[in-house]
Parts: structure tokens; sequence; C-alpha cells
């Protein structure tokens, strides 16, 4: 494997399943998005980023890091949740998982400011906050 991008997957019908999430998000990945987008964390992030078979819900390229919100649905999906991650390992992308009440108690920006630091080793100045 050479590089970030050759994880990705090119199938036309991913990529159309993917722009139609991006049009109709969730609460929480709309919420979270705003809350990324607003804070610029210095590391770029994507949305509804197709990797293989599956389509994450946020993607960070340069640290490999799927960023997977768990509402209520997903107390009845662990396992299946656990073999995607797997599989995602396996493709070298590393998962970190945010639940839906950490989006409204704004727990999830610093969880995720944190993950990122620790991947990459670099410390952008707009990070710095939420490292406390």
């Amino acid at each position: 494997m050479r590089g970030p991008s050759r994880i990705r997957n090119h199938d036309p019908a991913r990529k159309l399943r993917a722009r139609q999430l991006r049009a109709d998000p969730t609460w929480s990945e709309a919420a979270l998005w705003e809350q990324l987008r607003r804070q610029k964390l210095g590391f770029k992030i994507r949305r509804q980023v197709p990797i293989g078979p599956w389509i994450v819900d946020f993607y960070c390229v340069e640290c490999r890091l799927a960023i997977e919100l768990d509402g209520s649905s997903h107390e009845f999906t662990a396992k299946s949740d656990a073999y995607r991650d797997d599989d995602l390992a396996r493709r070298g992308v590393q998962v970190i998982r945010v639940a839906t009440g950490q989006i409204e108690d704004g727990t999830a920006i610093g969880l995720i400011a944190r993950r990122l630091v620790e991947i990459s080793n670099r410390r952008p100045p707009e990070v710095e906050p939420y490292l406390a």
C-alpha cells in the first residue's frame, strides 16, 4: 500500500450514496460537522467517505482516522460495528466511535482532537485548548 488515498473506494454507486448521505445528514452528523468546521482543529476532515465496502461518517486522511457516530440504534449493531472496525483496521484505518451524547455535551471535539494529535504526533495551535 503506497499512500492514504489507496484505501478509498472508487465505486461509482458508493460515491453516489456518500454524496446522498452528505446532502441529508442525521442531526448528530450535522451537529458534529458544524462543531468540527467551527473549531478548525488543524486537520482536514471529510464527511461520508467511501473506504472499501464502507462509508464512514467522518475521515481524516492524514491520520487515517475514521470517526463514527453511535446513536441509540448502535446498541443493537455492536457485532456488525466490531466487524466493520476490524475490516477498516486491516485496511490501515483506525476508528474512533463517538456517542451522540458526547456531541450534545461538547466532549466529542476534545476526544477527536486528542486522538488526532496522538496519531499524527503534531500539535496544531488550534487543537491546544482540547489537550488539557
